[in-house]
């Protein structure tokens, strides 16, 4: 939603499991965010405007099937932030973000997954 830009100073944002498929054009005057939280979301891709964000430290992306170039591009973008993605799948199932999901919680890892800064 366009109302996070007007949050200018925010520092950390946690929009992970909200079935986003984008980000506002104007994320990039976040000038102060540090963490961008983006985990198990629709999105495709990111607005180019992502590279103003020059404090930006870690970016989460895992569990969203994004395409290979896209996840290059995301890196180009903000190689200075540290980037986590989920590896393409090809499988062609249908809710396969969340098949990975009922794993992660099967084997007990969704804590580790999540306790990153």
């Amino acid at each position: 939603p366009e109302v996070i830009c007007r949050l200018p100073h925010l520092k950390r944002l946690d929009l992970s499991r909200n079935a986003l498929d984008g980000l506002p054009d104007c994320i990039g005057g976040l000038q102060d965010l540090v963490s961008l939280d983006l985990w198990s979301n629709d999105i495709a891709s990111l607005p180019d405007d992502i590279a103003d964000l020059r404090a930006l430290r870690f970016l989460d992306m895992r569990v969203i099937q994004l395409e290979e170039g896209e996840i290059e591009r995301i890196r180009e973008l903000v190689p200075w932030a540290e980037t986590y993605f989920s590896p393409p799948c090809n499988c062609g199932m249908e809710g396969c973000r969340l098949q990975v999901e009922r794993w992660m919680l099967k084997v007990g890892c969704w804590r580790s997954w999540r306790s990153w800064p």
